[in-house]
């Protein structure tokens, strides 16, 4: 599906918060049927990227670091399966965004921020310091610049993915935005603060990339911007949390060779094996060893169950001929 922002077709939606009970306790799954709002053309084109978000959970409520995992994409719509990987119950809700290279109607209204936010230090899984959290992280050019403010505030919609810029000891992150107690001027238009945990059973690190997208308006500067893209099966059955075999690592190649490394972003799905023979396991994707020409994709399973999974990636860039600061 490589393309340009502008020339793809977009959707994306937010999920109402919903109740985990702690890991590995009944309860810790949750599963959730989103509708497109138009429907796509190409079920086996669209990439679909979701991330926990807090924002509409009351302020005093426990939040829950909940892995999700795309099942059983059609072109209406797709299932939310998640799980929590938290030590204590608590809720969350989500966002989701959604691309495709089916040709749009009509040249489609989008307005795109993509960066990265710096790594922190996590203690391992149930540890006091497995949460970090970066406060308010604000876009270098906020959506108000552009967006007229929505009349139910849902817009931007934020994806996260953990990754490690090229330090060694990396940990297995869940990222959770945060938009409640900004205090920009235009709130979750101008930035959010990102909340993570660590699944893993290690101390390490984790960086996060993050794609920031509203489909309300067009941003005339990010028309240089390049989407490549893959659905990638794994062949593995990962182990248990915690137990050999958790951990899997594969190399993957884009088709276009950026001018600087992409912003990555990953997000499991249940696509490359039979699901109804084997567990869909809740897999964290952590994106490490970016270079213009592709990145290494770690994989470790936070569930209790052994299983399978797969991901959908979605890098977005400039390429060595386009000029990214051009306005036309």
């Amino acid at each position: 599906m490589p393309g340009r922002i502008n020339e793809l077709r977009w959707d994306m939606g937010k999920v109402a918060p919903l109740a985990f009970s702690k890991d590995c306790h009944s309860g810790d799954w949750q599963t959730k049927h989103v509708s497109f709002s138009t429907d796509f053309l190409n079920t086996n084109r669209i990439r679909i990227l979701i991330t926990p978000n807090v924002t509409e959970v009351k302020d005093a409520a426990p939040i829950a670091a909940v892995v999700p995992v795309v099942k059983n994409v059609t072109s209406k719509g797709f299932d939310l399966a998640a799980r929590s990987t938290d030590c204590s119950a608590g809720s969350t809700g989500f966002h989701w965004i959604a691309v495709s290279d089916d040709p749009p109607a009509e040249m489609p209204k989008i307005t795109v921020r993509a960066g990265l936010l710096p790594s922190k230090h996590f203690e391992p899984d149930c540890v006091q310091g497995d949460w970090a959290i970066w406060d308010s992280y604000r876009y270098p050019r906020g959506f108000g610049d552009w967006c007229p403010e929505t009349e139910n505030g849902d817009e931007p919609h934020v994806v996260v993915s953990p990754g490690n810029l090229h330090v060694l000891q990396v940990a297995a992150t869940v990222g959770t935005i945060d938009a409640r107690g900004l205090l920009f001027p235009s709130r979750d238009r101008d930035g959010f603060n990102l909340r993570a945990r660590s699944s893993d059973c290690t101390a390490g690190e984790s960086m996060f990339y993050y794609l920031a997208a509203s489909k309300k308006c067009s941003d005339p500067f990010p028309r240089n911007l390049f989407i490549d893209d893959a659905d990638i099966w794994i062949e593995h059955t990962y182990a248990p949390d915690c137990q050999y075999g958790d951990w899997f690592t594969q190399d993957i190649y884009f088709s276009y060779v950026f001018m600087t490394p992409p912003v990555v972003l990953v997000t499991a799905n249940d696509r490359g094996f039979d699901h109804s023979l084997i567990h869909t396991a809740a897999v964290v994707g952590v994106v490490t060893n970016v270079t213009t020409h592709g990145f290494t994709l770690r994989t470790r399973n936070s569930d209790c169950s052994s299983g399978r999974v797969g991901f959908y990636f979605v890098a977005i860039g400039c390429l060595e001929q386009d000029i990214c600061t051009k306005k036309s």
